[in-house]
């Protein structure tokens, strides 16, 4: 009964799954980090297969290079996220250009 259908099973052994890695929502910060780092490197000429990944990789979080184009496209409102959003009051920005510019304040590259 612990088996795939399909799939014999193992003398005594049941398989158990992993639970699913839940990632911590966006945060403002790494939101606007995503925008800069997207920002940079469209203005560097970046582009290809790997490009999501690259962004994914610099921006540090452990998403995946799906997770980040997908929320880059509900940032910029070419995807719908699947709920609802409370708006952020925190001063959140969603111009790249406004990122880019508080993280050149910041000193961050």
């Amino acid at each position: 009964a612990g088996a795939a259908a399909g799939a014999p099973a193992a003398a005594g052994k049941t398989r158990k799954r992993k639970a699913p890695m839940r990632m911590p929502r966006w945060s403002d910060s790494e939101e606007e980090l995503l925008l800069a780092l997207v920002m940079a490197s469209r203005a560097g000429g970046t582009a290809g297969a790997d490009y999501w990944q690259e962004i994914s990789t610099r921006l540090g979080s452990g998403r995946s290079a799906a997770a980040v184009h997908q929320h880059y496209e509900i940032l910029i409102g070419t995807r719908r996220s699947g709920k609802a959003r409370v708006p952020k009051t925190s001063g959140f920005v969603a111009d790249p250009r406004v990122a880019a510019a508080r993280l050149a304040a910041a000193g961050v590259s």
